[in-house]
């Protein structure tokens, strides 16, 4: 973008929205973007059938679906060097009566904080030779007030982390690249507090830092087939270490077709609000002993291109997760994380996609996943088995294109063990940019603009996705038909 972009938006539910783009190229080694955007959505009157009852509305949570959202991005490259800062913030409104709060009352609200600031910088100091390094820092807060039928509670987190990057290549020879690297993290804030105006339940930071390094070869064996592998050691002050290993073989036997075989660990490490969390009045312990949570993935990858227009994935895969973290009651009724889950999956994913020459373009995808507790043999909750998606677009004129994407998900369980109905949904968005060819000043400033509509759930289907155990409900109803209208205008 070189110039400035405005737009404004207008959508269902009372949506209202807008953004600039700045963009600026000043030279080849010098560019410039900024952006600012924002939006305010008045949401739905929702009706919840587990609500169902003359003293709660009839069931009916009404101007409780609001939602408000304002962002700012910023980038500046000199040469190979780059500057990025975000801050956004989100604040919504919660019609569900989750948490035992009281329904179709206002006052359920949460606010979402994020900034980040981030410089890197890439030096080929050599022609085989090159280092990368980046600083950055980055905040999250987050606060929520719970309406009860005596009190309001409160809660609110802050995290903040700053931390720096280092990374060297080097190109052996031809055939083989090496890369070695390290990170160190430090988080000064890992705080939750929770309380209501006259008593404070919980109040602590939990300050912890992280040291990764890591390691990585590819290595070109011969024409038609690489091995990348790697490892990485991460070091944590407040739950220990983890060792992750990945490995990559891939085979091209023709020209046209890639095979890939790969396998992989990883792990998550348990949040503050897991790990340390206690009180006494509702009888929740901390755990410091918690472990993170660990995966073991192995995945082969078949490509082909079937001719030029016409283009084919294969996959299927395998998982196995430990140490898993969940809530636990005990005999006594005191409640605490544990690590007390564990899950294996089977999945299979196909996907063919095309284009034509007269600039239809289409993707028809379909996924199969079995993920079960082994201890139980149950399914795991809101994953779908089986999922399908088909997406066709195609330009009715030179500035004028039109697109359609169809979705479908199979049954969920939920986790009150009930199972909601299979999903299909459909989107349509059409897009024009008038294409004048008047060499006038109104011709020229009539393609500057742009528009486009964008029609969600287009036959009004009616459909719910599992809730969480915070839910009296079992499942949470969605959005019916909607729309987005949006206009911008190039300068």
């Amino acid at each position: 973008i070189d110039g400035i972009s405005l737009s404004t938006d207008v959508g269902s539910y009372g949506r209202i929205g807008g953004s600039l783009i700045f963009g600026k190229e000043f030279n080849e080694d010098v560019n410039l973007l900024f952006s600012a955007y924002g939006a305010d959505i008045d949401g739905d009157d929702l009706y919840f059938p587990d609500f169902d009852d003359p003293s709660m509305n009839n069931g009916i949570a009404e101007g409780l679906d609001w939602e408000r959202f304002a962002g700012l991005h910023s980038s500046l490259r000199y040469k190979n060097i780059s500057l990025r800062t975000m801050l956004t913030t989100r604040k919504k409104s919660v019609p569900t009566g989750a948490y035992g709060t009281l329904f179709n009352v206002s006052g359920f609200e949460s606010i979402d904080e994020r900034a980040f600031v981030e410089l890197k910088a890439e030096f080929p100091f050599a022609a085989d030779k090159n280092v990368f390094v980046r600083g950055y820092y980055d905040y999250y807060g987050y606060s929520g007030a719970y309406p009860y039928p005596a009190v309001i509670n409160y809660d609110a987190s802050i995290g903040s982390w700053a931390g720096g990057e280092a990374q060297f290549r080097w190109d052996i020879f031809s055939g083989n690249r090496f890369t070695v690297g390290g990170e160190w993290k430090d988080n000064p804030r890992a705080d939750y507090r929770n309380w209501t105006p006259d008593t404070v339940y919980f109040d602590k930071n939990f300050p912890f830092h992280a040291l990764s390094i890591y390691f990585q070869d590819e290595f070109q064996i011969v024409d038609n087939l690489a091995l990348i592998a790697g490892i990485r050691r991460d070091e944590y002050s407040s739950t220990g270490s983890a060792t992750t290993p990945r490995i990559a073989l891939i085979y091209n036997p023709t020209n046209t077709s890639t095979v890939k075989l790969l396998y992989g660990d990883g792990f998550r490490a348990p949040n503050v609000y897991e790990a340390n969390y206690e009180d006494a009045l509702s009888q929740w312990k901390m755990n410091p002993d918690l472990r993170s949570e660990q995966i073991m993935t192995r995945e082969l990858v078949y490509e082909q291109r079937i001719s030029n227009s016409l283009f084919g994935v294969f996959s299927a895969y395998t998982y196995h997760m430990t140490d898993l973290i969940d809530s636990f009651k005990d005999s006594l009724d005191v409640s605490q994380f544990l690590n007390i889950n564990e899950v294996n999956a089977f999945g299979l994913e196909v996907e063919v996609s095309f284009i034509t020459e007269y600039g239809m373009k289409g993707v028809l995808s379909g996924s199969y996943q079995e993920a079960k507790d082994p201890s139980t043999n149950m399914s795991l909750s809101n994953s779908p088995a089986y999922f399908a998606r088909f997406g066709l677009s195609y330009p009715l004129r030179s500035d004028v294109m039109i697109s359609a994407e169809c979705i479908y998900n199979s049954e969920r369980i939920t986790v009150y063990g009930t199972t909601t109905e299979p999903i299909l949904t459909t989107r349509l968005a059409l897009f024009a940019q008038p294409g004048l060819s008047d060499e006038t000043w109104l011709a020229g400033a009539i393609n500057r603009f742009k528009v486009s509509l964008l029609v969600d759930n287009i036959f009004n289907s009616e459909y719910s996705t599992p809730g969480g155990v915070e839910h009296l409900q079992r499942a949470i109803p969605q959005d019916r038909r909607n729309f987005r209208f949006k206009v911008s205008y190039a300068f």
